[in-house]
């Protein structure tokens, strides 16, 4: 009691409480959200037991979310008196469902402030409930860049890449991933006497695996992808014959590992390490080092960032 007591001084500014289990997806939802409104917010855990009974004396208005965190409800409190203003359903494992929820909240609450309404009657009929949020359709999608080192079995020596990443949810556990290579740093060697530079491009899609929920701040994840290698080529003779310029594409297939650190809001640090095999395709008049570049395996490892929109 003393600690209701204590919540109750807390509150009598004109603060909002948020009463709900834990743990509680919808409830963070409803924290972030309140907080980025500069909304002052008090959390009060319910522990299994009803919200109605955790309320604290002097209470003005709260935030209730049920044990199963299917309804939330907006209340205020009149003369002792608990006095449900509104009542949204909610999909606890829908992230937009849930957004959506928040965003009804904050706008109900911001309305409640602005107009401002006298003591209302026992028998006063209270505002219609909002109509619950729909569930979405819409897929989260993201999008990210990273630099990576790289090694392959024929050049031997390190080159760098630019990759750029797009990712689209496709479920709790899966994303459909599209990425792109562009050489930043190439190779240089000598074959028979030619002096070749040589760079590699690439693209590919595949599905990426994450054992842990979306909302985690750290989440490993395994991919596998296929695509295609772009092996550019210019080799220049020795004995001052003209140089050669060709481009030989490989069909490639690739596993790989890696996780993810949430950093911000929709902003993540990830590392992963690839691993690469691939084989020519159409190169008949491709030179002998050229073939060897194009069926090369490779390695990449690759840090950067990632936002999701």
């Amino acid at each position: 009691m003393i600690a209701l007591w204590f919540v109750a001084l807390l509150l009598a500014d004109g603060q909002v409480a948020l009463l709900a289990p834990r743990p509680s997806r919808v409830a963070d939802e409803l924290r972030r959200e309140l907080e980025a409104s500069s909304f002052v917010l008090t959390t009060i855990a319910t522990d299994g037991r009803p919200w109605r009974e955790q309320a604290p004396p002097g209470l003005a208005r709260g935030v209730a979310v049920e044990d199963d965190e299917r309804r939330v409800s907006v209340f205020t409190i009149a003369g002792g008196e608990i006095r449900v203003q509104a009542e949204m359903s909610v999909d606890p494992d829908d992230r937009l469902a849930r957004r959506r929820t928040a965003f009804a909240v904050v706008e109900y609450l911001r309305l409640l402030d602005s107009a401002p309404r006298p003591e209302p009657k026992r028998d006063a009929i209270a505002p219609p409930p909002l109509p619950p949020p729909t569930r979405s359709r819409i897929h989260p999608w993201a999008m990210g860049a990273a630099t990576t080192i790289d090694f392959d079995s024929f050049v031997g020596e390190p080159t760098s890449h630019l990759l750029i990443i797009g990712l689209w949810r496709f479920g709790e556990h899966l994303d459909l991933a599209v990425q792109g290579l562009w050489p930043i740093v190439g190779s240089q060697f000598q074959s028979d006497g030619t002096h070749v530079r040589m760079w590699t491009f690439g693209v590919s899609a595949g599905f990426v695996l994450r054992p842990v929920r979306p909302e985690a701040r750290f989440q490993p994840y395994l991919a596998v992808g296929l695509g295609t290698r772009f092996v550019l080529a210019d080799g220049t003779p020795g004995d001052g014959a003209q140089s050669r310029v060709a481009m030989v594409p490989a069909g490639t297939a690739s596993v790989a590992m890696g996780a993810r650190l949430a950093v911000a809001a929709g902003a993540h640090l990830f590392f992963e390490v690839e691993g690469e095999a691939a084989h020519h395709l159409f190169a008949k008049t491709a030179a002998p080092y050229e073939l060897a570049a194009a069926d090369a395996r490779a390695g990449h490892t690759a840090v950067g960032l990632l936002f999701e929109f």
